[in-house]
């Protein structure tokens, strides 16, 4: 759980997720489509870095540019396959727009509890995504690792006394 604070790895990612935002923003202000495709471009380059970690911010974008030439699409296909999801996600709290116009205090606990569903809907559905986004990173980067399962042996060692 602890791996990315381990080594200086937690500053290096947060400059690279601020470099990356930023070329981002700045390639959305020529118009909204090419911040689209940009993001796309960038967006293998945290499990870049995580891979690794010696290589520099700005060589890791550029890695996930190479990596990302030709995978754009199939990259937005996957995302896209996950809107039915995110909108059942949603459904509830959006099934009570027109009760937060009413205003009395039953219908705002009301809708704290849609709410409050809404959210944890969506807090199972973002780990199967990313889980789903890292399986594609394994894939178009070529490594074929085996999936990692912890056993007794990796913990070894581990335990503070």
């Amino acid at each position: 759980v602890f791996y990315g604070f381990q080594g200086g790895r937690y500053t290096s990612m947060v400059w690279i997720m601020f470099l990356k935002g930023l070329y981002i923003f700045l390639w959305s202000l020529l118009f909204i489509i090419p911040g689209i495709i940009k993001s796309y471009s960038y967006s293998m380059t945290p499990y870049i870095l995580l891979e690794h970690p010696e290589m520099s911010p700005n060589r890791a974008i550029t890695e996930s540019k190479i990596m990302m030439s030709g995978n754009k699409w199939r990259l937005f296909c996957l995302e896209f396959s996950f809107i039915g999801w995110e909108l059942l996600a949603l459904a509830p709290a959006l099934l009570t727009i027109p009760l937060m116009l009413t205003g009395s205090i039953g219908v705002v606990l009301w809708l704290i509890i849609i709410f409050m569903f809404a959210l944890v809907l969506s807090l199972f559905l973002r780990p199967y995504q990313e889980a789903a986004q890292a399986a594609f990173y394994r894939e178009v980067s070529c490594t074929n690792l085996p999936p990692f399962i912890p056993t007794t042996e990796t913990f070894e060692g581990t335990t503070e006394e």
